[in-house]
Protein backbone atom coordinates (compact mmCIF):
# COMPACT_ATOMS: atom_id res chain seq x y z
CA UNK A 1 0.00 0.00 0.00
CA UNK A 2 1.78 3.88 -0.73
CA UNK A 3 1.50 5.74 1.48
CA UNK A 4 -0.10 9.22 1.83
CA UNK A 5 2.27 12.05 1.39
CA UNK A 6 -0.37 14.55 0.34
CA UNK A 7 -3.74 15.16 1.58
CA UNK A 8 -5.90 17.33 -1.09
CA UNK A 9 -8.93 19.00 -0.15
CA UNK A 10 -11.26 19.77 -3.40
CA UNK A 11 -12.56 23.04 -2.23
CA UNK A 12 -17.00 22.97 -1.91
CA UNK A 13 -19.49 25.17 -3.55
CA UNK A 14 -21.13 27.06 -0.65
CA UNK A 15 -23.86 29.69 -0.07
CA UNK A 16 -22.37 30.57 3.21
CA UNK A 17 -20.58 33.48 3.25
CA UNK A 18 -18.68 32.58 5.98
CA UNK A 19 -17.68 29.43 4.82
CA UNK A 20 -16.61 30.62 1.66
CA UNK A 21 -14.04 33.10 3.09
CA UNK A 22 -12.80 30.43 5.60
CA UNK A 23 -12.42 28.49 1.80
CA UNK A 24 -10.47 31.38 0.34
CA UNK A 25 -8.34 31.15 3.44
CA UNK A 26 -7.78 27.63 3.40
CA UNK A 27 -6.57 28.18 -0.36
CA UNK A 28 -3.28 26.79 -1.44
CA UNK A 29 -0.39 24.49 -0.20
CA UNK A 30 0.56 23.71 3.78
CA UNK A 31 3.29 22.03 4.81
CA UNK A 32 3.18 19.57 7.98
CA UNK A 33 5.42 21.19 10.27
CA UNK A 34 4.45 19.10 12.94
CA UNK A 35 2.18 16.30 14.12
CA UNK A 36 0.85 14.33 17.20
CA UNK A 37 -0.81 11.17 17.62
CA UNK A 38 -2.56 10.19 21.20
CA UNK A 39 -0.98 13.22 23.06
CA UNK A 40 2.79 12.03 21.87
CA UNK A 41 4.28 14.24 19.03
CA UNK A 42 5.83 12.49 15.97
CA UNK A 43 9.57 13.03 14.84
CA UNK A 44 8.12 11.88 11.32
CA UNK A 45 4.37 13.25 10.53
CA UNK A 46 2.04 10.70 8.95
CA UNK A 47 2.22 13.31 5.47
CA UNK A 48 4.37 15.94 4.40
CA UNK A 49 1.73 18.42 3.12
CA UNK A 50 -1.87 19.56 2.48
CA UNK A 51 -3.21 21.08 -0.12
CA UNK A 52 -6.63 22.98 -0.46
CA UNK A 53 -7.56 23.47 -3.66
CA UNK A 54 -10.53 23.98 -6.22
CA UNK A 55 -11.21 23.08 -10.52
CA UNK A 56 -8.54 22.39 -12.27
CA UNK A 57 -5.53 22.71 -9.76
CA UNK A 58 -7.94 20.54 -7.36
CA UNK A 59 -8.02 17.91 -9.98
CA UNK A 60 -4.06 17.86 -10.93
CA UNK A 61 -3.01 17.91 -7.16
CA UNK A 62 -5.38 15.16 -6.93
CA UNK A 63 -3.37 12.97 -9.41
CA UNK A 64 0.13 13.70 -7.59
CA UNK A 65 1.65 10.51 -6.91
CA UNK A 66 0.98 9.72 -2.39
CA UNK A 67 -2.01 12.18 -2.84
CA UNK A 68 -5.45 11.30 -1.42
CA UNK A 69 -8.21 13.66 -2.60
CA UNK A 70 -11.12 14.21 -0.35
CA UNK A 71 -14.34 16.65 -0.51
CA UNK A 72 -15.00 18.83 2.72
CA UNK A 73 -17.56 21.32 3.71
CA UNK A 74 -17.11 23.89 6.51
CA UNK A 75 -18.69 24.72 9.13
CA UNK A 76 -17.06 28.12 10.68
CA UNK A 77 -19.82 28.79 13.00
CA UNK A 78 -19.25 26.69 15.45
CA UNK A 79 -16.75 26.47 18.46
CA UNK A 80 -13.87 25.36 17.51
CA UNK A 81 -14.44 25.57 13.56
CA UNK A 82 -15.43 22.01 12.26
CA UNK A 83 -14.53 20.39 8.97
CA UNK A 84 -15.78 17.22 7.62
CA UNK A 85 -14.42 15.31 4.78
CA UNK A 86 -15.31 12.55 2.46
CA UNK A 87 -12.80 10.85 0.18
CA UNK A 88 -13.28 12.08 -3.41
CA UNK A 89 -14.31 8.97 -6.39
CA UNK A 90 -14.82 5.44 -5.98
CA UNK A 91 -11.65 4.24 -4.30
CA UNK A 92 -12.37 6.03 -0.93
CA UNK A 93 -16.09 5.54 -0.93
CA UNK A 94 -17.52 5.71 2.67
CA UNK A 95 -13.84 6.98 4.10
CA UNK A 96 -14.90 9.95 6.33
CA UNK A 97 -12.64 12.57 8.20
CA UNK A 98 -14.34 15.28 10.81
CA UNK A 99 -11.96 17.84 12.72
CA UNK A 100 -11.95 21.24 13.84
CA UNK A 101 -9.66 23.72 12.25
CA UNK A 102 -8.11 27.32 13.01
CA UNK A 103 -6.24 29.36 10.15
CA UNK A 104 -4.06 32.54 10.41
CA UNK A 105 -2.32 34.26 7.98
CA UNK A 106 0.20 31.73 7.56
CA UNK A 107 -0.44 29.10 9.89
CA UNK A 108 -2.45 26.65 10.43
CA UNK A 109 -3.96 23.52 13.10
CA UNK A 110 -6.26 20.49 12.08
CA UNK A 111 -7.51 18.12 14.42
CA UNK A 112 -8.86 15.25 12.21
CA UNK A 113 -10.65 11.91 13.09
CA UNK A 114 -12.15 8.95 11.18
CA UNK A 115 -15.93 9.43 10.87
CA UNK A 116 -18.01 10.17 14.08
CA UNK A 117 -18.17 13.54 16.25
CA UNK A 118 -15.71 16.38 15.73
CA UNK A 119 -12.96 16.39 18.27
CA UNK A 120 -13.81 18.63 21.21
CA UNK A 121 -10.67 20.68 20.75
CA UNK A 122 -6.88 20.72 19.54
CA UNK A 123 -5.80 17.45 21.65
CA UNK A 124 -4.74 14.28 19.67
CA UNK A 125 -6.74 11.89 21.83
CA UNK A 126 -8.13 8.73 20.94
CA UNK A 127 -7.71 8.16 17.15
CA UNK A 128 -7.33 11.77 16.12
CA UNK A 129 -4.29 13.58 15.04
CA UNK A 130 -3.29 16.85 15.22
CA UNK A 131 -1.38 18.71 12.30
CA UNK A 132 0.72 21.91 12.32
CA UNK A 133 1.12 23.71 9.47
CA UNK A 134 2.67 26.41 7.53
CA UNK A 135 1.59 28.04 4.38
CA UNK A 136 3.87 26.96 1.30
CA UNK A 137 5.47 30.63 -0.55
CA UNK A 138 2.59 31.04 -3.08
Amino acid sequence: MQAIVVLVFLAPPSPDAAAQKDVARLDGSWTVTAAEVKGKKLDQPPLQRVVFASGKAGEAAGKEKGAKAFTYTLDPGKTPKVIEAVAAGDAGKGVRMVGVYEVGADTLRLCLSAGGTPPAGFRADNDAVLLELRREKR
